[in-house]
């Protein structure tokens, strides 16, 4: 009975230990996703800006 009751101890160690790995992966995963979302938004808002200024220096632009 005590060899069970300590089996059941260490196998509930042992997910508790796993749960956390997968949350700190999960979490990881999660930032690196947003850090990559925010790399992605700025260099669109980097080329918007570009394009808008290209065209607001164009002299030479027909109306229409």
């Amino acid at each position: 009975m005590q060899a069970m009751l300590e089996w059941q101890q260490q196998s509930f160690r042992r997910m508790a230990e796993d749960m956390q790995q997968w949350v700190e992966l999960c979490s990881h995963c999660a930032a690196r996703m947003t850090q990559a979302e925010i790399e992605a938004g700025k260099d669109g808002a980097d080329q918007a800006a570009k394009r808008a200024k290209s065209t607001a220096n164009t002299t030479k632009a027909t109306p229409v």
